[in-house]
């Protein structure tokens, strides 16, 4: 397998980052705006795009150690439904050899779905509104 190639297979980073920040289903008692934000995965807003292109330009250590994580993450990642892949995803984040680039990982991706500007420079995540953190359901606010 040539140099750093996970960092290039574009369904598994979609994988990844859907399995981090999927759409959940909103409450029917949510405000609109709330609601909205639930329904957003991070493909959603073209975070897998973007990680996509900026992976393979990170500092080489950190570079190599996500590749790793995607690695370990495994062929079938994709295939597997959301509780399997969130399970998978913890595996590889506990295992002290994959640790450091899942976290890598994770905290671009979750940064990217919170701050990434769309082509109006606004960012849909973004409501004048009080949410809980972890009410929404995204994966990556669960520590």
């Amino acid at each position: 397998m040539p140099a750093h190639a996970a960092l290039s297979n574009a369904e598994l980073i979609r994988s990844v980052v859907d399995t981090l920040i999927p759409a959940v289903e909103a409450n029917p008692d949510d405000e609109a705006s709330v609601a909205s934000f639930k329904r957003l995965a991070a493909s959603d807003l073209g975070i897998d795009a973007i990680l996509s292109e900026v992976l393979p330009t990170m500092a080489p250590h950190v570079a190599e150690a996500i590749d790793g994580a995607l690695i370990a993450l495994g062929d079938d990642f994709s295939a597997l439904d959301q509780s399997q892949r969130e399970a998978r995803w913890l595996s590889v984040e506990g295992d002290r050899t994959s640790r450091f680039g899942a976290l890598a990982l994770r905290s671009t991706a979750c940064a990217m779905f919170y701050t990434v500007p769309d082509d109006q420079l606004s960012n849909p995540t973004c409501y004048d509104f009080e949410l809980p953190i972890a009410s929404a359901g995204h994966f990556c606010m669960l520590y």
